[in-house]
């Protein structure tokens, strides 16, 4: 399975996150450690902008030796789009770059899953009960290529899979549900305040990654110590 990860210096809550420090570890590398535990990603492109926000971004890939798409910087449905032709990938599993704790198990069961049926969308997040930083997609490219055509607004281009959950009518889509509503817990990177938080998290775990349940479960220990 193509995995596509979608990262950005510029954004609004947070410049520069992706090269920020995570236990030692840029974001953007943590991220690539945790998708390289799987079994069933064949291929990990980095998708970024040619915008100059993103150079530093460029040089880190290239410096990991990871393989590198830049594209449009608003239009970030396109750069999926233009990677998928490229690739003549049949599917593509689509991450989001601030997701340093993404679980490799998690994205393995849900591609197993998507391999034995036809679905046009396989997601986690519509409704969500998984944390947010284990967010995963996987999309049929045909399909993707076709709803593409019909992507009008900012928000869709953007966002990439909003017209999918906008007319969820008129395509298959499946959605995996956690052993219980995990909604509330933030294991992603959205501003400076997360990257402590999950530092602490980690330090729970002796500085190391566990199955997403157990993050999620750490999680609510230090936010409830955090609290008092």
């Amino acid at each position: 399975m193509l995995c596509i990860v979608q990262a950005r210096m510029s954004s609004k809550r947070f410049r520069g996150k992706m090269l920020e420090n995570l236990s030692g570890v840029s974001i953007l590398e943590s991220v690539v450690r945790r998708l390289k535990l799987s079994n069933c990603i064949t291929k990990i492109i980095i998708a970024t902008s040619v915008d100059y926000s993103d150079d530093r971004l460029a040089e880190c890939c290239t410096s990991l030796n990871l393989n590198l798409f830049r594209g449009s910087l608003e239009n970030v449905a396109s750069r999926f789009r233009d990677i998928i032709v490229s690739e003549n990938a049949p599917s593509f599993l689509r991450i989001s770059g601030d997701s340093p704790l993404i679980d490799p198990v998690l994205i393995d069961k849900a591609i197993e899953l998507y391999n034995s049926e036809n679905f046009d969308l396989l997601t986690n997040v519509s409704p969500r009960t998984f944390p947010k930083g284990q967010s995963i997609e996987i999309l049929k490219s045909a399909t993707f290529l076709s709803a593409y055509n019909l992507m009008k607004t900012s928000d869709e281009f953007e966002h990439v899979t909003t017209l999918f959950y906008s007319k969820n009518d008129k395509y298959k889509i499946f959605n995996l549900i956690a052993p219980g509503n995990f909604s509330d817990v933030n294991l992603c990177v959205d501003n400076p305040e997360d990257i402590k938080f999950l530092e602490m998290v980690l330090d729970y775990n002796n500085g190391k990654p566990a199955p997403w349940i157990e993050l999620a479960n750490l999680y609510r220990v230090v936010k409830s110590k955090f609290s008092d």
